[in-house]
């Protein structure tokens, strides 16, 4: 995008390749649009795979997961969302959530601003 906001792109697993039909790559770009629009913080975008991720929450990181392959659920503070293959989900600010998948779920991450350790809080730590 040419207003750089967009500030890294990071692959969790190196080598991973990830085809996508035009209509995603279209799709995605209106999403990040729609996130970008919130300010000039910027956004991250991250390739994960996720098999149990920790209960956690995040004070000021905007998340949104699209589900690339795989199968899982999620869950957001007390409800439970089943996740598919093109699945969109948004996590709000300080919900506690995780993902849980027995063979592993394969998800673009988009954040903003960009995801930092600083802001990745345990579920057992008092949300602000």
């Amino acid at each position: 995008m040419p207003d750089g906001r967009i500030v890294h792109i990071n692959a969790l697993e190196e080598g991973t390749k990830v085809k996508m039909p035009a209509e995603l790559v279209f799709e995605l770009r209106d999403k990040i649009g729609e996130i970008g629009k919130g300010g000039n913080e910027g956004i991250g975008i991250a390739l994960a795979r996720i098999v149990n991720a920790e209960p956690h929450w995040h004070e000021h990181t905007h998340e949104y997961y699209y589900v690339v392959s795989g199968r899982g659920v999620a869950h957001v503070d007390d409800d439970r969302i089943s996740l598919k293959a093109h699945d969109w989900l948004e996590i709000p600010l300080k919900a506690v959530h995780r993902v849980e998948s027995r063979l592993g779920i394969y998800v673009l991450a988009i954040t903003s601003p960009p995801w930092s350790k600083e802001d990745h809080h345990p579920a057992s730590e008092k949300r602000r």
